[in-house]
């Protein structure tokens, strides 16, 4: 039976034997290909060991699949499997309530932490808040004060910091004001935030038009240091700041609080309000292009494709989303909404209201938009039913972008006895990942974990499987065959017998989609894939030989 991971009876002991995280499997992580047409069950979730109070704020994955988290805690250790991290305070009044850092790596492949970095001094508040992963770098927003990292020190305030993929610190930069969010592609790097004052980002220095400005930045990383490019401030007399941050190509998104008299580029606001902007990097300056006021607080944006654009926030009263508007349930609902970005303008499309279940996440892939967050009663996601959770819930739903509507596909459910609403989502091809923190018992499906003392820092995951037969073409997967699997340095492809007489194309396809090789495999049964420089992971084969085609998923180690 193929699995999506490369599990066999050495290491499903091994994992068994995990310190640390606790971790459980549902019988649908070994399903094959078979299973990716059912309706989605959690797979595997995992509480942080070391002790009862510890918290993922933020998950990004790479374009290998691999899965990265970053949080703080502050119990006297960090146990993720077989790492351990400890706490800066080990003795005094304040051990068990001082917080430090961390970011650590996680594999899809064997189902383990890689590597895992502490950040933290003796003083209470340092935190992680945001991490995104760009190639081979990691970059990671974290406030800090009085905090080592690596046996470095750091810089105090909100500063950024940069991983390699093998967890060693590369560099650290303030960012010069209260930071929230954080973007990365390829080597640009940027960071958002408020500040009040002045404001000294790198070598540019901004001045608050009264109280707190929204700020954006750009840095561009050279390897092994990094520097400001440009840095944007966006103000009036009263409070302007940033929340989200998301971009694709030069567009950059930011979400926004704004006063009267806030400047968008070419839209000026006459009153309070929040929306969603978009800044044109042009390589050493930046310029707004429009703003769109939403009508509510964005906590999160998402890009799709086709120039989509997707927000997820709440509201109190009413909502305007283009020409739909949305009206609380009580004091406050949540919405997702879709938005399309036109180049020098932007419309709002569908929007999606929420009145008993909190939406405090947002990821997304081509058309598919996934949600995250926070129930307490039983609750209704769209025309789905979610069961009434034991304690508190947390759910993940999928709405599929149709264009001028967004529908409900799906919705899943979790319990536990606590259930913090902070929660973060990553998306890597047919795989959810939901982070957060929450307080055992919990159940997960068919997943439990016992009592974990407390609220402690918890990864969870599903397998999407129409996200999975979207990207699998119309032959079924038994046709194709890969030996060995997993592969290092080259694999044997066994093509299907309708291939057999005529050249086929292999295609090796990332995670996200994106072609990472192409061969030509003249006529016959088998065919060699080379697999050198090809970097660890979770791949697709895909074949094609005139009308026929065929799939299969492929670990390269």
């Amino acid at each position: 039976m193929s699995s999506i991971f490369p599990f066999n009876k050495i290491s499903l002991r091994r994992l068994r034997m995990m310190n640390g995280w606790h971790l459980a499997l549902a019988g649908g992580l070994l399903a094959g290909p078979a299973a990716w047409a059912q309706a989605p069950t959690w797979q595997a979730a995992y509480l942080a060991g070391g002790g009862a109070y510890s918290q993922v704020t933020a998950v990004t994955t790479d374009a290998s699949g691999n899965v990265y988290v970053a949080g703080f805690f502050s119990n006297p250790t960090l146990q993720l499997n077989d790492i351990t991290l400890t706490n800066a305070v080990t003795s005094g009044n304040q051990v068990g309530f001082s917080r430090d850092a961390f970011v650590a790596k996680w594999s899809p492949v064997t189902q383990r932490f890689v590597w895992a970095q502490r950040a933290g001094g003796s003083t209470d508040g340092d935190i992680a808040t945001a991490i995104v992963a760009s190639g081979t770098s990691v970059y990671v927003l974290a406030t800090l004060s009085g905090a080592t990292v690596g046996g470095v020190a750091a810089p105090d305030g909100s500063t950024l910091l940069k991983f390699d993929n093998a967890g060693n610190v590369q560099w650290m930069q303030p960012t010069g004001i209260m930071a929230t969010s954080l973007a990365a592609t390829g080597n640009s790097v940027y960071v958002a935030g408020s500040f009040t004052g002045s404001a000294s980002i790198g070598s540019f220095s901004l001045t608050s038009a009264g109280g707190y400005d929204l700020a954006v930045a750009k840095l561009t990383d050279a390897g092994s240091s990094s520097s400001y490019v440009w840095a944007q401030r966006v103000g009036g007399p009263g409070y302007d700041g940033a929340g989200a941050l998301t971009v694709q190509g030069a567009a950059v998104y930011v979400a926004a609080s704004y006063g009267v008299s806030a400047s968008f580029g070419p839209v000026q606001t006459t009153g309070d309000g929040f929306g969603v902007a978009k800044l044109v990097d042009a390589g050493n300056s930046s310029s707004f292009s429009w703003m769109q006021p939403t009508g509510g607080f964005v906590r999160q944006l998402a890009v799709g494709s086709g120039g989509r654009l997707y927000a997820a926030g709440s509201f109190d009263g009413t909502a305007t989303f283009g020409t739909t508007t949305l009206r609380s349930v009580g004091s406050t609902s949540s919405y997702v909404a879709a938005l399309t970005d036109g180049g020098s303008a932007a419309s709002w499309g569908w929007a999606q209201q929420s009145d008993y279940a909190n939406i405090l996440s947002v990821a997304a892939t081509g058309t598919s938009v996934y949600i995250a967050g926070q129930q307490g009663t039983a609750t209704n996601i769209g025309t789905i039913a979610l069961p009434t959770p034991t304690g508190a819930g947390v759910y993940v739903a999928k709405l599929t972008d149709a264009g001028s509507a967004g529908s409900y596909a799906w919705a899943v459910a979790g319990s536990a006895s606590v259930a913090v609403p902070v929660y973060s989502l990553a998306v890597s091809g047919p795989t959810v990942y939901l982070t957060g923190m929450l307080a055992g018992p919990v159940r997960f499906g068919s997943i439990t974990q016992p009592a974990s003392g407390g609220p402690v820092a918890f990864l969870a995951q599903l397998n999407d499987g129409a996200t999975a037969l979207a990207a699998t073409p119309s032959a079924t997967p038994t046709e194709l065959g890969v030996v060995p699997n997993p592969a290092h340095a080259a694999t044997t492809v066994l093509l299907p017998p309708g291939a057999a007489t005529a050249d086929a194309k292999l295609t090796l396809l990332d995670t996200r989609g994106q072609v990472v090789r192409t061969q030509v495999a003249r006529a016959g049964m088998a065919a060699t894939l080379d697999l050198a420089g090809v970097t660890p992971g979770l791949y697709l084969v895909r074949m094609q030989a005139g009308a026929a085609r065929a799939v299969r998923r492929l670990v390269v180690e």
